[in-house]
């Protein structure tokens, strides 16, 4: 798969910072989603991340194993 290639290949050149926009609306996001959110598309998880260390229960999905896979060595549980 396509995006198995992509997401096996050096690593270094994804950025681990998250969107800026999201810690604009985290905030605004708590209340809403009781703690709850759905990271569509993950790739390797940086807002995933993000998410999880500001506390929230994060489902990231994503078509590519090797996305996932660097997400479940980072110590979470992934689909």
């Amino acid at each position: 798969m396509i995006f198995d290639d992509y997401y096996s290949a050096d690593s270094s050149h994804f950025t681990q910072r998250h969107s800026g926009w999201l810690e604009s609306i985290v905030e605004t996001l708590r209340p809403a989603t009781d703690g709850q959110c759905l990271d569509l598309g993950c790739g390797h998880g940086r807002n995933t991340l993000y998410l999880a260390q500001q506390g929230f229960k994060v489902t990231a999905v994503d078509n590519s194993r090797a996305a996932t896979g660097y997400l479940r060595k980072k110590g979470g549980t992934y689909e």
